[in-house]
């Protein structure tokens, strides 16, 4: 069957694209896992975006001839910083760059990876990739995916809301805001609400 996925077993023309297909999303697959690994983009935070971070975290890192601390993209800065700074823009945009480092190129590289995925797919008369991937699974198919992710969410759903409405009165009395309602708990803020 794996020896099938490759496309071994279609018509030469068809197989003949399925092998292209195959290489390039490993090869972009590759560049894009390589863009997030070796992504050299620093973040800068003034000294009133670091309150809340612990000594040994502002000790670790480093400094610019101001003061600010210059961080990176690697675990032991991101997500003590997620966790601890007390600054919500700080942290929102340490966290969006964290999400968007690679840069556009990792954009278009996951919009052709796409659209090759959907192209093999056809090439198998499939609907979508996720018919392709989920085929040869004991799952067989995404509706039964989609199926059981559903039965899951009926489950979490109240419990989900639940941990929203306690993360929201944390913000809420951090912030000094009276009306609960009027706060948002965005993903930026989780960590540090959890903490």
């Amino acid at each position: 069957e794996a020896f099938e996925d490759t496309g071994v077993a279609l018509p030469e023309k068809k197989r003949k694209r399925a092998k292209e297909i195959l290489d390039l999303t490993q090869t972009l697959s590759q560049e894009f896992n390589r863009r997030l690994r070796e992504n050299q983009d620093k973040l800068v935070f003034n000294k009133a975006e670091q309150k809340g971070l612990p000594e040994s975290y502002l000790q670790r890192v480093t400094r610019d001839d101001n003061g600010n601390i210059v961080v990176g993209f690697n675990y032991p800065e991101v997500f003590p910083f997620l966790t601890h700074a007390e600054d919500e823009e700080a942290r929102e945009r340490y966290y969006r760059a964290f999400l968007n480092r690679g840069g556009d190129r990792n954009i278009d590289i996951l919009d052709e990876l796409v659209k090759l995925r959907k192209e093999l797919a056809g090439l198998y008369d499939l609907p979508s990739y996720a018919h392709y991937v989920t085929q040869r699974r004991m799952v067989g198919n995404p509706e039964t995916v989609h199926n059981f992710l559903d039965s899951v969410e009926s489950v979490v759903r109240e419990i989900e809301k639940e941990d929203l409405r306690q993360l929201r009165e944390l913000k809420a009395q951090h912030i000094e805001e009276p009306d609960v309602e009027d706060v948002d708990v965005y993903a930026w803020d989780k960590e540090f609400y959890l903490e």
